[in-house]
Protein backbone atom coordinates (compact mmCIF):
# COMPACT_ATOMS: atom_id res chain seq x y z
CA UNK A 1 0.00 0.00 0.00
CA UNK A 2 2.90 2.27 0.68
CA UNK A 3 4.78 1.55 -1.87
CA UNK A 4 1.85 2.30 -4.15
CA UNK A 5 1.20 5.55 -2.75
CA UNK A 6 4.36 7.01 -3.18
CA UNK A 7 4.84 5.81 -6.98
CA UNK A 8 1.47 7.61 -7.54
CA UNK A 9 3.46 10.51 -5.68
CA UNK A 10 6.33 10.38 -7.57
CA UNK A 11 4.04 10.15 -11.08
CA UNK A 12 1.84 13.15 -9.69
CA UNK A 13 4.85 14.74 -8.65
CA UNK A 14 7.44 14.34 -10.85
CA UNK A 15 5.95 15.70 -14.59
CA UNK A 16 5.94 18.96 -12.49
CA UNK A 17 8.47 19.61 -11.16
CA UNK A 18 10.41 18.73 -14.48
CA UNK A 19 8.65 20.96 -16.34
CA UNK A 20 8.58 23.82 -14.14
CA UNK A 21 12.96 23.55 -13.60
CA UNK A 22 11.90 25.33 -10.72
CA UNK A 23 11.40 24.00 -7.18
CA UNK A 24 10.71 25.18 -3.90
CA UNK A 25 10.65 22.68 -0.58
CA UNK A 26 10.25 22.81 3.09
CA UNK A 27 9.06 20.04 5.43
CA UNK A 28 6.04 21.25 6.19
CA UNK A 29 3.97 23.49 3.75
CA UNK A 30 1.68 26.21 6.02
CA UNK A 31 -0.73 26.36 3.03
CA UNK A 32 -3.25 29.36 3.58
CA UNK A 33 -7.37 28.73 2.29
CA UNK A 34 -8.35 31.26 -0.18
CA UNK A 35 -4.87 31.50 -1.57
CA UNK A 36 -4.94 31.91 -5.06
CA UNK A 37 -4.97 28.67 -7.04
CA UNK A 38 -1.32 27.34 -7.73
CA UNK A 39 0.31 29.23 -5.20
CA UNK A 40 2.42 27.78 -2.47
CA UNK A 41 2.81 28.97 0.90
CA UNK A 42 5.96 28.34 3.25
CA UNK A 43 7.37 28.94 6.44
CA UNK A 44 11.04 30.71 6.70
CA UNK A 45 13.42 29.61 5.32
CA UNK A 46 12.09 28.75 1.91
CA UNK A 47 14.38 27.22 -0.18
CA UNK A 48 13.66 27.10 -4.14
CA UNK A 49 16.16 25.84 -6.74
CA UNK A 50 16.08 26.85 -10.35
CA UNK A 51 18.48 26.54 -13.21
CA UNK A 52 21.17 29.58 -13.34
CA UNK A 53 20.14 31.56 -16.58
CA UNK A 54 23.55 33.26 -17.10
CA UNK A 55 25.57 30.13 -17.71
CA UNK A 56 26.71 31.55 -21.60
CA UNK A 57 29.42 33.72 -20.90
CA UNK A 58 28.74 35.53 -24.16
CA UNK A 59 26.27 37.12 -22.42
CA UNK A 60 28.20 38.66 -19.16
CA UNK A 61 27.80 42.35 -20.07
CA UNK A 62 26.09 44.94 -18.22
CA UNK A 63 23.73 45.44 -21.37
CA UNK A 64 22.26 41.68 -21.19
CA UNK A 65 19.60 40.97 -17.86
CA UNK A 66 18.60 37.26 -18.30
CA UNK A 67 14.33 37.64 -19.07
CA UNK A 68 11.97 37.43 -15.59
CA UNK A 69 10.58 34.18 -17.23
CA UNK A 70 14.03 32.14 -16.36
CA UNK A 71 13.36 32.87 -12.33
CA UNK A 72 9.57 32.69 -12.00
CA UNK A 73 9.36 32.27 -8.36
CA UNK A 74 5.99 34.51 -7.96
CA UNK A 75 4.01 31.72 -6.87
CA UNK A 76 5.78 30.83 -3.98
CA UNK A 77 5.51 32.78 -0.90
CA UNK A 78 7.84 33.01 1.96
CA UNK A 79 5.82 34.47 5.67
CA UNK A 80 3.56 36.40 3.10
CA UNK A 81 6.53 37.46 0.51
CA UNK A 82 6.54 36.70 -3.11
CA UNK A 83 9.84 37.15 -5.59
CA UNK A 84 8.85 38.52 -8.62
CA UNK A 85 10.50 39.88 -12.10
CA UNK A 86 13.47 38.66 -10.74
CA UNK A 87 16.45 39.29 -13.32
CA UNK A 88 20.09 39.12 -13.24
CA UNK A 89 23.32 39.62 -15.12
CA UNK A 90 26.93 39.10 -14.92
CA UNK A 91 29.83 41.23 -15.45
CA UNK A 92 33.35 39.56 -15.76
CA UNK A 93 35.61 40.80 -13.51
CA UNK A 94 39.51 41.47 -14.46
CA UNK A 95 40.32 39.36 -11.08
CA UNK A 96 38.84 36.38 -12.23
CA UNK A 97 35.48 36.73 -10.50
CA UNK A 98 32.32 37.17 -11.64
CA UNK A 99 30.16 40.24 -10.35
CA UNK A 100 26.34 38.87 -10.37
CA UNK A 101 23.92 41.94 -10.06
CA UNK A 102 19.95 40.94 -9.07
CA UNK A 103 17.11 42.72 -9.24
CA UNK A 104 13.31 42.59 -8.75
CA UNK A 105 10.40 42.85 -7.13
CA UNK A 106 8.85 41.82 -3.47
CA UNK A 107 4.72 41.76 -2.75
CA UNK A 108 4.23 41.39 0.74
CA UNK A 109 0.94 40.53 2.03
CA UNK A 110 -1.21 42.68 4.51
CA UNK A 111 -0.11 42.17 7.63
CA UNK A 112 3.52 40.98 6.38
CA UNK A 113 5.63 43.92 6.53
CA UNK A 114 9.17 41.85 6.47
CA UNK A 115 13.40 42.29 5.83
CA UNK A 116 14.16 39.71 3.68
CA UNK A 117 17.23 37.96 2.94
CA UNK A 118 18.61 35.70 0.57
CA UNK A 119 21.53 33.02 0.07
CA UNK A 120 22.17 31.99 -3.40
CA UNK A 121 24.49 28.92 -3.58
CA UNK A 122 25.54 27.67 -7.11
CA UNK A 123 25.55 24.21 -7.67
CA UNK A 124 27.05 21.94 -10.22
CA UNK A 125 26.26 18.78 -9.63
CA UNK A 126 25.66 18.14 -5.71
CA UNK A 127 28.47 20.26 -4.80
CA UNK A 128 28.40 24.12 -4.12
CA UNK A 129 31.08 25.79 -5.89
CA UNK A 130 30.12 29.61 -4.72
CA UNK A 131 28.02 31.50 -2.46
CA UNK A 132 26.30 35.22 -2.40
CA UNK A 133 23.68 36.75 0.28
CA UNK A 134 21.36 39.73 0.08
CA UNK A 135 21.42 42.02 3.21
CA UNK A 136 17.77 43.10 5.00
CA UNK A 137 15.64 43.41 1.78
CA UNK A 138 12.68 45.37 3.22
CA UNK A 139 9.30 43.96 1.62
CA UNK A 140 6.63 46.71 3.30
CA UNK A 141 3.59 44.64 4.24
CA UNK A 142 0.93 45.22 1.53
CA UNK A 143 3.01 47.07 -1.42
CA UNK A 144 5.62 45.49 -3.97
CA UNK A 145 8.73 47.15 -4.03
CA UNK A 146 11.73 46.90 -6.03
CA UNK A 147 15.09 45.25 -4.64
CA UNK A 148 18.49 45.27 -5.82
CA UNK A 149 22.13 43.76 -4.70
CA UNK A 150 25.09 42.36 -5.87
CA UNK A 151 28.00 39.91 -4.94
CA UNK A 152 31.02 38.36 -6.69
CA UNK A 153 31.95 34.77 -6.96
CA UNK A 154 34.90 33.05 -8.87
CA UNK A 155 33.63 32.92 -12.93
CA UNK A 156 35.39 29.13 -13.10
CA UNK A 157 32.47 28.08 -10.08
CA UNK A 158 30.15 28.58 -13.63
CA UNK A 159 29.54 26.35 -16.21
CA UNK A 160 27.93 25.58 -19.01
CA UNK A 161 27.87 21.45 -19.58
CA UNK A 162 26.18 20.48 -17.66
CA UNK A 163 24.92 23.87 -16.57
CA UNK A 164 25.12 25.41 -12.88
CA UNK A 165 22.17 25.31 -11.23
CA UNK A 166 20.91 28.07 -8.22
CA UNK A 167 19.62 27.00 -4.63
CA UNK A 168 18.02 30.38 -2.95
CA UNK A 169 17.69 30.19 0.48
CA UNK A 170 14.69 32.83 1.54
CA UNK A 171 14.47 33.78 5.27
CA UNK A 172 12.88 37.03 6.67
CA UNK A 173 12.04 38.63 9.99
CA UNK A 174 9.53 41.80 11.16
CA UNK A 175 10.36 44.93 10.31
Amino acid sequence: MMRSVAVFLIGVLLPTVVFAQVGAMQGVSAAKPNAPQGQREFGAPMVLTAPFPLTDRSKWNEAFWSEEKDLAFREYRCDGVAIHDMQMRAIAQDNGGVKIDVKGHFDSLKGHDKRVDMKFEFLNGDSVVATGYSDGLKAPEAKTRRFAFNFTIPSAAIQSDPPTKMRITVTDSDD
